[in-house]
């Protein structure tokens, strides 16, 4: 089931600046906010935590500049680390 809300456009276009910010759609960016690290999006297999992310940055175009963590970001080092991988 899908429901619509209305937003002011001032309040939508700082969601989706925040969504495009960390590589995420509006609906993506809420669904991370809303449920934080807790296990159900936790869970959810690796692929299907990157749908829709493969491809949206071109990492040869800029230099990383710093360590900032994104609620992405911070899935994939977890599911990484429960696989036996450590974060360097």
């Amino acid at each position: 089931m899908s429901r619509t809300i209305e937003l002011p456009d001032e309040l939508y276009g700082d969601l989706e600046k925040a969504a495009r910010e960390q590589g995420l759609t509006p609906a993506g960016w809420i669904a991370i906010t809303l449920r934080g690290s807790s296990d159900p999006i936790d869970n959810r297999p690796l692929p299907e935590l990157l749908e829709g992310l493969i491809g949206a940055v071109d990492s040869s175009k800029e230099a990383h500049g710093g360590k900032s963590r994104t609620p992405v970001g911070e899935l994939i080092a977890r599911k990484l680390q429960r696989q036996g991988l450590r974060r360097p």
